[in-house]
């Protein structure tokens, strides 16, 4: 994928759909914060693209959709469609399922920790993955 940096560059990153915990390297580039961005060649910026995608631990039995961080305002909208879409797949109730807005979120989810609750209202309607800097 190719992004713009604020300074006008543009930067060529990998983005993964789907992110197996439970390969070592996945694991630490995503802990490290070194997924979905990268450096820019002429300001040295760190660019990140935040878009949907799934974090799978097949050993825990963990399937976490992970959505920007904006989305979080269609929270209940978002988690009924992924349930609905789990039931249309039977996936069972042997699999766990999280859904988490943004990597801070995510990071939460992986260490344990309680989300806060989601926001009233629910006004954004997003349409394109969005670029964070």
């Amino acid at each position: 994928m190719s992004v713009a940096c604020g300074c006008g560059a543009r930067i060529r990153l990998r983005v993964h759909e789907v992110v197996d915990l439970n390969v070592p390297r996945m694991r630490a580039r995503l802990e490290a914060g070194l997924l979905h961005n990268a450096p820019c060649r002429r300001c040295g910026r760190r660019v990140q693209v935040e878009k949907w995608f799934l974090c799978r631990d097949r050993r825990q039995g963990l399937l976490i959709h992970v959505f920007p961080s904006d989305y979080r305002l269609l929270h209940a909208r978002v988690r009924a469609q992924v349930q609905a879409l789990h039931r249309l797949c039977e996936l069972g109730e042997s699999a766990r399922t999280e859904v988490v807005f943004g990597y801070v979120e995510l990071m939460a989810v992986l260490r344990g920790e309680t989300l806060p609750p989601p926001p009233p209202t629910e006004p954004f309607d997003p349409a394109t993955p969005r670029q964070v800097h």
